[in-house]
């Protein structure tokens, strides 16, 4: 994973460090590149962990959520009913 980022990427270290790049190449094969980047600032970094696992847990949307979605895709496409 190269690209060219605004702020440079960081050497990950620790043991904090060592946990995040294990998970991180079982999830991605490679160490992501954005855990090198927000490194630098990393109460940034375990809010964007956590927001990411409090977004994973969720399982079913609210109905009337899901009502609403299906109207305004109907009506997108054009039906009638929508």
């Amino acid at each position: 994973m190269s690209s060219n980022t605004r702020v440079p990427r960081a050497e990950i270290t620790g043991v904090y460090g060592a946990v995040l790049k294990k998970i991180s190449r079982r999830m991605f094969g490679a160490v992501a590149e954005p855990l090198e980047v927000m490194w630098h600032h990393r109460p940034v970094l375990r809010f964007s962990l956590g927001l990411g696992r409090k977004a994973a847990g969720w399982k079913e949307c609210d109905t009337d959520l899901k009502s609403y979605s299906t109207r305004v895709g109907k009506a997108v496409q054009g039906h009638p009913e929508g």
